[in-house]
């Protein structure tokens, strides 16, 4: 494996959208099947990305961390309920 395929590889982890990281892997791995040694070579890439894509947080009321993705911290928020309309009696 030259340092040029290493390079391009690592790229292709790091840009990897969350929660889409497994799909990238095997699609590496199905390109490159003749060099199995591929991503172990790549693994910083993984560190990179890990760094890039997850924060570590404390939960609140607990002393234990937890990683979270950082471009869903608009969902953890609890959703209002709609409130239904009263039907008018019809008389």
């Amino acid at each position: 494996m030259t340092s040029t395929n290493v390079a391009a590889v690592s790229a292709f982890i790091e840009g990897a959208p969350p929660g889409e990281l497994a799909d990238v892997v095997n699609d590496i791995k199905a390109l490159m099947e003749d060099d199995p040694t591929l991503i172990e070579q790549a693994r910083p890439a993984f560190q990179r990305y890990n760094e890039e894509q997850l924060t570590a947080v404390k939960l609140p009321g607990s002393g234990k961390n937890v990683c979270g993705d950082t471009t869903t911290s608009g969902g953890w928020k609890k959703k209002k309920k709609k409130k239904k309309k009263k039907k008018k009696a019809r008389g």
